[in-house]
């Protein structure tokens, strides 16, 4: 078969010869080729390998569309400190929390089942929001990736919600709590670094601290986020 293609009144001509007869085609690159294939099929130099193949390999939508994301570790430098526990909360939806201790039989200073849970919840995320995350949050969790060993690559949109506010704002300070405070009803609570010490030997008490600590911060992080969306400059894809 033998076909030419000409730009006619918006549309595509398709001029072709099948088993030496002239046939005329008109409309989009996609109805042209269907055509094409149609009238091919009832002629003798049909080939069904030559059949349009429709493709089923459809990317699965990821399972949540819009996340925040708040960790707590015990050094602010990955090579020195661990992940005690990483908060995401969907939007609208409860906070899915990791914390070290539940995590039996390992090393007091191994956090590589947490890491890799939180790498594959955070592959099911569109998109994440953070505050001062693109400064530590979303290094630390690529350099703790890296360290214990995990190599799974996953990818997301990013934004860091300091920057904007930083950029866009002028309250007395930066920090989340102080929008927090003035947007919204839900407030941060009080960092005691003492917890944090104790946590780091298993304390019970202390991480269960921590993890109201982490919480609270992405619920005052959500309200904080729908108040001031539509000042986020841009979205940039991110990778773990």
């Amino acid at each position: 078969m033998v076909s030419t293609y000409q730009r006619r009144n918006g549309s595509w001509d398709s001029v072709g010869k099948i088993n030496g007869k002239r046939r005329h085609f008109q409309g989009s690159t996609a109805e042209i080729a269907h055509s094409r294939y149609e009238l091919a099929k009832l002629n003798e130099e049909y080939n069904p390998e030559q059949a349009p193949v429709q493709s089923t390999d459809i990317p699965t939508p990821r399972l949540y569309r819009e996340v925040g994301l708040d960790i707590e570790s015990t050094n602010l430098k990955a090579d020195f400190g661990v992940v005690l526990v990483a908060c995401v909360k969907p939007m609208g939806e409860p906070v899915i929390t990791l914390r070290l201790d539940d995590y039996k039989d390992r090393d007091p200073w191994d956090d590589s089942p947490l890491i890799k849970d939180l790498v594959t919840l955070l592959g099911q995320c569109t998109r994440v929001y953070t505050w001062y995350g693109r400064w530590f949050d979303i290094p630390f969790i690529r350099t703790r990736k890296l360290l214990v060993g995990n190599n799974t690559l996953v990818a997301f949109s990013h934004t860091d919600l300091w920057e904007t506010v930083k950029k866009t704002f002028l309250l007395k300070n930066n920090k989340l709590d102080t929008y927090a405070k003035a947007l919204s009803s839900k407030q941060k609570t009080e960092v005691d670094w003492g917890y944090w010490r104790r946590a780091m030997f298993g304390d019970e008490q202390s991480m269960d601290y921590i993890v109201d600590h982490c919480e609270a911060d992405v619920a005052a992080m959500e309200q904080v986020y729908l108040q001031i969306e539509g000042y986020i400059r841009s979205w940039q894809q991110e990778m773990l």
